[in-house]
């Protein structure tokens, strides 16, 4: 499948292949890998898998507080790494080991690597855990789970939002998960506007089979305070379903604003990323969470793809 851009390069998607964990390489090798500390057994895989499978790897951190990115030893102001930054243009493979790195740094290396405009391949691997440790919100709470020690203010990255103070004429699109408290900061923020129309994305099938009831249980009275102008369903391990029901979306919104809420499962962000890293009209707002240490446990299904940058 070849994808039109209107902005940077065009790809090609590959076949996706599921790994066990006796995998210990990918089927291709890469020039750059892009990985961060694991906080469970799943992560410490994953990132054995992607350190084996390059030729070097990079620790990539994105801090929105102060806007610097750094890969290894170098911080680079995000202005700077975007339009100065040339540390990336020797190479011609690069693979995001996406089960440690956050939504924020795929995303803004995405968007450098698509302005590059030359011919190069990008991979993509994310583990799956065997078990989520179950800690729920509240005493109460069965079905929305705690998987961060913290969820930060609802905000933006700059160059993914081209919408001023206002969101009047526009759509929410929020892939959700278990943590319903992430939707509901963004619909009913502390400051700003609430949104006029928003629409839910379900990533299935789930992890484990009826978890999907977790989710919509865990947003049930949300979705009855504000109700979703549609409800959307996407793969929950698959790279590129997310791509093509925002792409999809997108074509039908005439001029209304786009905006996307990344906040399901980690493959699903990844399509969001490479839509947004694609489209400059896409917007983006995210919440930042951090991971909290041990909120997985085994090693399950690794998922791989790689994509092709014309």
């Amino acid at each position: 499948m070849t994808v039109n851009n209107q902005i940077y390069s065009q790809f090609k998607v590959g076949i996706q292949h599921e790994l066990s964990h006796n995998d210990n390489q990918l089927p291709d090798h890469y020039d750059i890998a892009f990985t961060m500390d694991s906080v469970d057994s799943r992560g410490e895989y994953s990132n054995q898998l992607v350190v084996s499978s390059s030729t070097t790897s990079l620790k990539t951190i994105y801090s929105n507080d102060d806007l610097i990115l750094t890969i290894d030893t170098n911080k680079i102001k995000l202005r700077d790494f975007f339009s100065d930054y040339d540390g990336l243009n020797a190479y011609n493979s690069f693979l995001f080991d996406t089960t440690n790195l956050s939504f924020s740094e795929i995303l803004i290396i995405l968007r450098k690597l698509f302005s590059l405009n030359k011919k190069c391949n990008v991979g993509f691997v994310y583990t799956q855990p065997l078990k989520y440790e179950q800690k729920y919100s509240r005493p109460n709470e069965t079905h929305s789970f705690s998987l961060s020690n913290t969820i930060n203010q609802v905000d933006i990255i700059p160059g993914f939002n081209t919408i001023s103070a206002s969101i009047e004429n526009s759509l929410l699109i929020a892939f959700i998960g278990f943590e319903a408290s992430r939707l509901a900061r963004t619909l009913n923020p502390d400051e700003g506007d609430t949104y006029e129309l928003f629409s839910p994305v379900f990533c299935v099938p789930p992890f484990l089979t009826g978890w999907e009831n977790h989710s919509l249980m865990a947003h049930g009275q949300l979705f009855e305070d504000y109700e979703p102008d549609e409800v959307y369903f996407s793969s929950a391990f698959g790279f590129i379903s997310s791509y093509q029901k925002i792409t999809d979306i997108k074509k039908l919104l005439g001029n209304r604003k786009l905006i996307v809420a990344p906040y399901g499962t980690k493959p699903s962000s990844v399509g969001v990323a490479i839509a947004a890293a694609q489209h400059s009209d896409i917007n983006i707002v995210y919440d930042f969470p951090e991971r909290s240490q041990g909120r997985s446990s085994g090693v399950g299904v690794t998922s791989y793809l790689q994509l092709s940058l014309n």
